[in-house]
């Protein structure tokens, strides 16, 4: 996995923990570790660690809050869709692709307000801790509070409810579970407001002159988020044939329009300093980081970090 990839991955961990730390009121060194050059490789340990030796595993789910504290986090913005959960779910595994993440989820959609998630390790890597497990559920948590949602519940399966965390008496139980290793499966549930819009998927607004320009506005109202063609006919209310044909008449195809809106989104990301390469390259719904560099510089002509310093080509 590159370098800044993993950075960018463990730096936004890291202010997540910390920040949750904090709202825990707990000290955290992370502080220190993101003003500095470097950060300690087993910096998320270390966080993790503390938060299980002062406050038992319950803690490593309630650290997970500090998400709702990050307004500034350009991550949580990527992932945050507000009204829609599973939208937001769908971001985080495509998250965890993007950064090649050696942990990942394996999702069932049960139902609008229904999840169960195995998290298990990719070939060759060792499996998550309970500890990694109860700090991602924890993360999950949070993130559906923050796109709205209420009532939100987790259990593991062996049916025991962990969020909202239970009392001191339960807690024993919890214990129990998570010193046995019982913390890689789970479920999550939610409910949203009555006042809350369910959107399944974003709606093309004025109707535009050609299949390809109304193809290109639906792929930036989804920020070209796991789009294919079934789904991109499906929203613009036709079949994948006839969208295929469509296209043809005018000259395009999928791929063409798909590629340009990529870049399109990526060339206005570039333009915000704030903004890393590796978040540019997220945001614009690319398959990771060499996909982005490689794609935007055979459609623009110049590599996003060329085009971010005004290189001519």
């Amino acid at each position: 996995m590159p370098a800044p990839t993993a950075d960018f991955a463990s730096a936004a961990m890291l202010r997540a923990l910390h920040a949750g730390m904090q709202s825990l009121g707990l000290p955290s060194p992370a502080q220190a570790w993101l003003q500095a050059a470097t950060v300690p490789l087993d910096a998320k340990r270390q966080l993790v660690m503390q938060v299980l030796q002062a406050r038992g595993p319950a803690g490593l789910l309630q650290v997970g809050q500090g998400v709702l504290t990050l307004r500034d986090e350009p991550l949580v913005a990527l992932l945050v869709h507000p009204g829609q959960p599973l939208r937001m779910l769908a971001a985080w595994l495509r998250l965890e692709r993007y950064l090649h993440s050696r942990h990942r989820i394996v999702q069932s959609v049960r139902s609008p307000f229904e999840v169960t998630h195995e998290h298990l390790a990719i070939a060759g890597s060792d499996p998550p801790s309970p500890a990694e497990d109860l700090v991602v559920l924890g993360v999950l948590v949070a993130l559906l509070q923050r796109v709205g949602c209420v009532n939100v519940g987790a259990g593991w399966a062996s049916g025991m409810r962990v969020w909202p965390v239970p009392d001191a008496a339960s807690c024993t139980e919890l214990n129990a579970q998570f010193f046995a290793g019982q913390t890689r499966q789970w479920t999550l549930t939610w409910e949203l407001p009555v006042t809350a819009t369910i959107v399944e998927q974003p709606q093309v607004g004025a109707i535009a002159s050609s299949w390809h320009e109304r193809l290109r506005q639906w792929l930036e109202l989804t920020r070209c988020e796991d789009v294919d063609l079934a789904l991109a006919a499906q929203a613009l209310n036709t079949s994948a044939r006839s969208l295929q044909r469509h296209l043809n008449r005018e000259g395009v195809g999928f791929g063409a329009v798909l590629a340009s809106a990529r870049a399109q989104i990526a060339s206005q990301h570039l333009a915000n300093a704030r903004m890393s390469l590796v978040e540019v390259g997220y945001a614009a719904g690319y398959t990771d980081q060499a996909h982005f560099s490689r794609e935007f510089k055979r459609r623009v002509g110049l590599s996003p970090l060329q085009f971010r310093s005004g290189i001519s080509p």
